[in-house]
């Protein structure tokens, strides 16, 4: 009896093993067979989209439809490997931020071939007045034998031995330049890991906002505003500078191709013109065509930031060719400004338009009253909201014009008083060159 049931035991295993292994070699086959058109995940819910589920009722016409909106929410794309962005063409829309975590290391130099190095300087310097702070520094430094453009960005707070006491908190590169532009140069060339600086370019605010607005930019004010924030987009004044690295970036990339024939020509005249350099239309010419012949050809390879000295952080990276992104950023800052109460309307420049407009023509007519008493006074006070290119604060079109034709030709009439009828046409041709440069955007 006991080894009857024993038997009867294994028979039962045996069948379930069969009918196990027997199962499982049908599902197998099932699967090798069509188990890549029914896993898709289109096909998946393509499938239950056609399915029809009894409704609560047993009528046989009262049947509901499976809706598939939620099995496509939760599905994944076909292709799982490719990560899908979908950016909004909300103008709130928070942008998609890169991190450039090179441009803060240190890496031992080298390259020991032939550099070029142009320092690119803003001052923040009130109209009408001369005292300048170093309130942006940077070095364009070309790479001659590689065809490369390394562009090295300096904190404005960066330490450099002005000739203070310490305990007075004035040992900074920003105040460098107020002891003069050779001991300012020669600091930001020790700072950046330089031999000497070989060409300069320095401008202030009116005329940033010029060149700005020659790139293309609608609302040049808003755009500086971004540029010049330390706190409301984080990192201080090293995210800062090199938010000003990166913009010069761009625009060098987006407008390298255009420095060809006559209009290069008209570019680099309008562009000297409106900034103070030593450099000449002949010496940017030489220093292009060294760039080109070396083989840079305006790639985003070719160009790299670097912070000194060295900072190892992660460098949030925006794209300021995109208005969405510009509107963004400006946007942080309006709120931050506000939620902070922060008065940013401590100068002249953060005035409105209007405000500028009115300062300045109360300002000039009161000084060209005096030309024809005495021409040189007129220079001398006048002289100063030429070389800032003041009009360039004021947004209307035909106030704008008519405070640049006061400054200059009063000018011009002075210089003629005086005999220096060089200087007057220095005056005629810097306007001239401003005028074709922005002749040249419009009819592009």
């Amino acid at each position: 009896m006991k080894n009857r049931r024993i038997r009867l035991k294994w028979i039962i295993i045996l069948v379930l093993l069969l009918f196990i292994v027997t199962g499982g070699s049908l599902l197998l086959m099932l699967y090798l067979t069509f188990g890549d058109q029914f896993t898709r995940p289109e096909n998946i819910s393509s499938l239950y989209s056609n399915l029809k589920l009894d409704s609560s009722d047993d009528e046989e016409n009262n049947v509901k439809t499976f809706d598939s909106t939620f099995l496509k929410s939760i599905m994944p794309d076909s292709d799982t490997a490719i990560k899908i962005i979908r950016l909004s063409s909300d103008p709130g829309y928070k942008p998609e931020i890169e991190f450039d975590d090179k441009a803060g290391k240190y890496v031992r130099k080298v390259y020991n071939g032939k550099r070029i190095n142009i320092a690119i300087t803003g001052v923040d310097s009130r109209l009408g007045q001369r005292f300048k702070h170093a309130d942006a520094n940077h070095v364009i430094s070309i790479l001659a034998d590689s065809g490369k453009i390394e562009i090295i960005s300096i904190p404005r707070d960066t330490y450099a031995d002005a000739g203070f006491d310490d305990t007075t908190g004035f040992n900074k590169l920003t105040t460098m330049r107020a002891k003069g532009r050779n001991a300012y140069l020669n600091e930001v060339a020790s700072i950046a890991g330089l031999d000497k600086i070989h060409y300069f370019g320095e401008f202030g605010f009116s005329q940033a906002m010029g060149i700005i607005e020659w790139f293309g930019h609608d609302k040049p004010k808003s755009t500086l505003k971004i540029l010049r924030s330390r706190q409301a987009l984080g990192g201080d004044d090293y995210q800062r500078v090199y938010n000003q690295a990166q913009f010069m970036r761009q625009m060098i990339l987006n407008n390298f191709s255009k420095l060809n024939g006559i209009a290069g020509e008209v570019i680099i005249r309008g562009a000297l013109s409106m900034i103070e350099s030593n450099m000449n239309t002949a010496k940017f010419k030489e220093v292009l065509k060294i760039l080109k012949s070396s083989g840079f050809s305006g790639n985003p390879e070719d160009i790299s930031i670097k912070i000194r000295p060295s900072f190892p952080i992660e460098f949030k990276v925006y794209d300021f060719t995109d208005p969405l992104t510009l509107l963004h950023l400006t946007s942080k800052i309006d709120a931050a400004h506000s939620k902070s109460k922060k008065d940013t309307s401590h100068s002249n420049q953060d005035k409105d338009p209007e405000y500028i407009y009115k300062v300045l023509k109360q300002r000039i007519h009161k000084i060209v009253g005096d030309t024809i008493k005495n021409p040189s006074q007129v220079i001398n006070n006048l002289k100063i909201y030429f070389e800032q290119k003041a009009w360039f604060q004021i947004e209307d079109s035909t106030d704008r014009h008519e405070i640049r034709t006061v400054i200059s030709d009063n000018l011009q009439t002075a210089y003629k008083m005086m005999k220096d009828s060089a200087s007057a046409m220095d005056i005629k041709n810097i306007i001239k060159n401003e005028d074709d440069l922005f002749k040249l955007k419009n009819n592009q």
